[in-house]
């Protein structure tokens, strides 16, 4: 299901080499997107702060801009 990411954090582990991105959803439920490299990380981090809508489908981690997708544009 999609759901409007209403805002985020990003943490990069050192020790480990992997970021994780934290999202609070619309519905204040969390979502993570995990195991990311460090070049999906900051590209992920440039759509979420650049964009002004993002959405995340809770089932299959997946992160979308602008419409709701499914929606006709």
């Amino acid at each position: 299901m999609w759901k409007k990411v209403e805002s985020y954090s990003l943490l990069w582990s050192a020790a480990e080499k992997t970021g994780t991105i934290h999202l609070k959803l619309e519905d204040g439920s969390r979502g993570d997107v995990r195991h990311l490299s460090r070049l999906e990380l900051v590209g992920f981090g440039d759509l979420l702060r650049n964009e002004p809508t993002v959405w995340f489908h809770t089932t299959r981690e997946d992160l979308c801009s602008g419409s709701k997708p499914g929606e006709e544009v």
